[in-house]
């Protein structure tokens, strides 16, 4: 749901063809630019009143031809602007969401956009109930 949501706003301000975006690593046979959406391990902790909060962290990885000129610059550039684009995602059910704790690095010529975004979720505590009720009534003389 939130890889979707990633994907659908990188691709509002990279529309293809311009730059391929995916969340299946692609081992061989990509063409840069390319975007790649991870997701790693999810953190959720206890609330309140049966509820979660969830955070999902992201890798977004960035390919550039690895010898293109002045590949860091443009590393640079779209880690700048990927601050901005990926501030906020709407997911499919309309619902807009905040990322948080972004950062960058360039690591082995492939730009790596690390970003957080929490959502709190409510469990679902349905319980039986009542079917029927018997009451007696009497009243005491006195």
């Amino acid at each position: 749901m939130i890889t979707d949501g990633i994907i659908s706003r990188l691709n509002e301000f990279f529309p293809n063809p311009d730059i391929d975006i995916s969340d299946e690593k692609t081992e061989q046979g990509f063409v840069e630019p390319y975007f790649f959406v991870q997701r790693l391990p999810d953190r959720r902790t206890d609330e309140v009143d049966h509820s979660y909060k969830n955070s999902s962290d992201y890798d977004i990885q960035y390919f550039l031809d690895p010898d293109a000129d002045d590949l860091n610059q443009k590393y640079e550039e779209m880690g700048k602007k990927l601050y901005q684009i990926l501030k906020y995602i709407t997911l499919k059910n309309g619902r807009i969401i905040r990322g948080i704790q972004m950062w960058y690095e360039i690591q082995d010529k492939v730009l790596h956009f690390y970003v957080t975004y929490i959502c709190y979720l409510m469990e679902n505590t349905e319980t039986d109930k009542m079917q029927t009720l018997d009451v007696k009534e009497s009243v005491i003389d006195e």
